[in-house]
């Protein structure tokens, strides 16, 4: 499947005029009663790893006898880059660098009349990282470029979208469906695969990549279990935890335990059965730090609180409320919050550290995902997807999501 830009199919129709013969180009103003209005793909760019996917399609038109690509790397002039003869309508820019952005606009050589420049220049950034966003909206998982500026591919439909991870060692996502018995592989190609298991309804699960291992939320029976990622078209081996659980909300995991929130508790989980509690009121998020401790948005996100690795609790300032998301940065300690009232960041004491002035509108954050290497910060709200700095400058702003519930993101170190 081609990339898609934005999340909406960009179409151009062409309206019509009078003249003494019937052209066929795209920016001819004088086509004929006769021709009808053609609906044309302008030139689009979906960024990848050590590349940038172009495509096009005017195919429509007859009297086109070559394509232009002119490009700038980044504040550089335009120059030309390549030109295609029809019926091409695409081109994969691989003489790129990860990290830099380049810029495209495609020109149109029309017989008898020379060149057209034609309207928008579309840009690139390459790099390896990747984000995927859940949308229950309408079922889908997009993967994301890692400009945020296009979507690879959407695969779905899920009736019951529940949760999702991503296994950084291959970029794949795991999706739970409360509707499927198990759970379903996405690769970072694209290519879907159905894995069974003894869950009865699917809800949160957390991938562990130091491990290899997952975690998941049955909902019906209210057990957490852990499992070794299988291959493909392998069935899930679940083993399900010594402990008793209501009012399971949420889970994450890391270096062979996972953080587990319920009802009045969050629980840190060891596999071999040792555990550690905190008591807690109605945990809704759970962000573990590299100090053994967690942060925690309790009180159904109107409060924030640190866990203590040694048991205690210690209650910070909500510079926000309610709040639905947090994430921790393990290179600066610092815990990002999202909510009603915005993107911050805060430091030990609860006091804002950085807070996103560009996001001043925004209203309601649904989640929240940390490239702690490349210092950026992608957020989820119901039509939207965001790409920060850790300065809280707006890099890249991707819409037309129907309801977004999450992102979680492949920060492509292991490839």
């Amino acid at each position: 499947m081609k990339p898609i830009l934005g999340l909406i199919c960009l179409l151009c129709c062409l309206a019509s005029g009078c003249s003494d013969r019937q052209h066929r180009n795209p920016l001819d103003p004088r086509a004929t009663e006769a021709d009808p209005a053609v609906a044309v793909v302008p030139l689009a760019a979906a960024a990848g790893s050590g590349q940038v996917q172009l495509w096009w399609d005017y195919r429509t038109f007859t009297d086109l006898s070559e394509y232009r690509l002119y490009r700038r790397a980044g504040d550089g002039a335009f120059s030309l880059y390549a030109t295609f003869a029809p019926p091409d309508t695409a081109f994969t820019d691989r003489q790129v660098e990860n990290g830099a952005t380049y810029a495209y606009q495609l020109a149109l050589l029309i017989a008898g009349e020379g060149e057209r420049l034609l309207p928008g220049v579309r840009q690139g950034t390459p790099g390896p990282q990747a984000g995927w966003a859940l949308d229950p909206g309408t079922g889908l998982a997009w993967r994301i470029t890692p400009d945020n500026r296009a979507a690879f591919f959407a695969r779905g439909r899920f009736a019951g979208l529940a949760g999702a991870g991503v296994d950084p060692r291959d970029g794949a996502c795991w999706v739970s469906d409360e509707y499927y018995r198990g759970l379903v592989r996405i690769s970072a190609e694209g290519e879907v695969s159905q894995h069974p298991g003894q869950v009865e309804q699917p809800g949160p699960l957390a991938i562990d990549s130091q491990t290899g291992e997952g975690w998941l939320i049955d909902l019906a029976n209210q057990t957490v279990s852990w499992f070794a990622l299988p291959a493909s078209g392998d069935s899930l081996h679940l083993e399900t935890a010594d402990a008793r659980f209501s009012g399971l909300r949420v889970l994450e995991a890391g270096g062979g335990t996972c953080w587990i929130g319920a009802a009045g508790r969050v629980l840190r989980y060891w596999r071999e059965g040792r555990r550690q509690e905190w008591a807690v009121v109605q945990p809704v998020a759970l962000a573990p730090d590299q100090r053994d401790g967690a942060w925690a948005l309790v009180r159904g996100g109107e409060g924030l609180v640190y866990l203590e690795p040694g048991g205690a609790i210690r209650e910070l300032n909500l510079p926000l409320g309610p709040a639905a998301a947090i994430e921790v940065d393990p290179r600066t300690g610092l815990c990002w919050v999202g909510g009603s009232g915005g993107v911050v960041a805060v430091d030990a004491q609860g006091g804002v550290v950085v807070r996103a002035e560009e996001l001043n509108e925004l209203t309601d954050c649904r989640g929240l995902a940390l490239d702690s290497r490349r210092q950026q910060v992608w957020v989820a709200t119901p039509g939207q997807l965001l790409k920060l700095s850790v300065s809280g400058r707006l890099l890249a702003r991707l819409g037309g999501f129907a309801s977004l519930g999450g992102i979680e993101i492949d920060p492509g170190d292991y490839r």
